[in-house]
């Protein structure tokens, strides 16, 4: 791998001639393509085939929506990049979300990683159409500001596809005392009844909560 930096090549990507090119963090990268690929297309070279597979699926149905929530990254790493890397330990699991005949919600699915882990909310009280959460970690309700976005993740029960919801904190609710605030979601889908990760993000800032799926 090499750091271009060229007029001539400028934000390139794609390939040309031996060099595949693409533009990550403002940076052109050339990667030599290989010679020769061995592909004794074994049991085991298989399944990790079919994992990345099933990754690259789930990234273009649900992964690019909450692109911007991976904050925290290796240094030149894409969110599709790091989506991939942090979630093939969990690919089968996944398949069977996506494909299985009996669905389940893919739990330890990681939909976004940033400098708060996705512990830092408690669900209150959750029905059909209004959720009341609040914040249990103290540094990110001291790092919040007004503009700032609270967000959740559910699973319809019957279908299994994911939705987000997202709320906008203003000025009241940041500078109240974290052990009395309750976040109110008022527009939840009916019919949805699993809360499954409550996240943080600071669209200004660039900085945000990790938010991985659980089971409860």
């Amino acid at each position: 791998m090499a750091i271009i930096n060229s007029l001539a090549i400028g934000k390139a990507k794609n390939s040309a001639g031996n060099l595949t090119y693409s533009t990550i963090e403002g940076r052109t990268i050339g990667r030599a393509k290989p010679v020769s690929v061995r592909n004794p297309n074994t049991p085991a070279q298989q399944s990790q085939r079919d994992r990345l597979k099933t990754l690259v699926h789930a990234w273009r149905e649900n992964g690019i929506a909450l692109k911007r929530l991976w904050t925290v990254r290796k240094p030149y790493s894409s969110a599709y990049n790091e989506f991939v890397s942090q979630n093939m330990p969990v690919a089968d699991a996944i398949k069977t979300w996506l494909f299985g005949p009996v669905k389940a919600k893919p739990a330890g699915l990681m939909l976004g990683k940033g400098k708060y882990p996705h512990t830092s909310f408690e669900v209150e009280e959750f029905a059909e159409t209004e959720a009341y959460v609040s914040c249990v970690n103290q540094t990110l309700w001291n790092d919040a500001q007004a503009g700032d976005k609270v967000g959740y993740v559910q699973f319809d029960p019957v279908t299994f596809q994911m939705s987000v919801q997202e709320l906008t904190l203003d000025e009241m609710q940041v500078t109240a005392p974290m052990e009395n605030v309750v976040l109110e979601f008022s527009n939840c889908k009916p019919g949805i009844g699993v809360m499954d990760c409550v996240y943080f993000y600071s669209p200004s800032r660039n900085i945000s909560s990790s938010v991985v799926i659980h089971t409860q």
